[in-house]
């Protein structure tokens, strides 16, 4: 008896050859996922016969809230860029988490699907099998996006950045930023020469 186990059945990784995880004449265990006598056929799935990244989750033994981990951007949609934590298992940046403080019209602003990224787990839903993420801005290691003079522009805590002073009060200097916010220097961070 022979059964089929699809393309998509033999890895819980996106787009994986059937030649990257078996060989011919190789011993493997597979679950059943149908019979169809009438049409002498037997759907069968290597990767369910494995604890996929969700049962993995369920255990304990993968993420946890607060975690900072690297990830690939797999999927921008309108509402959000999804980010693959590990083959099978994505989390979702919401877009009001992307534009760092500031609104964004796409997530294509930031981020692009191939991107490394890194990211903190900000929840998880078990039920509904979803992980909520938020963009790692504070000393990452990925590159910082910058203007047409090579200045970083993204604003983050640590960042380094150029900008214009838009007024003075006792309590410290209001800066024009980048994408045309504004912060504030407060006085005890002004060194007076």
């Amino acid at each position: 008896v022979e059964g089929l186990i699809h393309v998509s059945e033999l890895s819980w990784s996106r787009g994986t050859k059937p030649e990257d995880v078996i060989a011919e004449g190789q011993h493997v265990t597979v679950r059943i996922l149908e019979v169809d006598w009438e049409k002498d056929r037997i759907a069968l799935s290597l990767k369910q016969a494995m604890p996929g990244p969700w049962e993995r989750l369920e255990n304990g033994e993968s993420f946890r809230v607060g975690m900072h981990w690297h990830g690939t951007v797999s999927k921008i949609m309108p509402f959000g860029a999804f980010v693959e934590l590990e083959p099978g298992l994505d989390g979702l940046i919401h877009i009001s988490k992307l534009g760092g403080g500031r609104r964004i019209n796409s997530p294509e602003e930031v981020v692009n699907a191939g991107d490394k990224v890194e990211v903190v787990i900000e929840g998880i839903d078990l039920e509904k099998r979803r992980i909520s993420l938020s963009l790692d801005n504070g000393y990452s290691s990925y590159d910082a996006p910058t203007d047409a003079a090579g200045e970083q522009t993204r604003i983050a805590p640590g960042a380094t950045l150029k900008g214009v002073v838009d007024g003075i009060k006792p309590f410290g200097v209001f800066i024009r930023l980048p994408g045309d916010q504004s912060g504030l220097l407060h006085i005890s961070q002004v060194e007076l020469k």
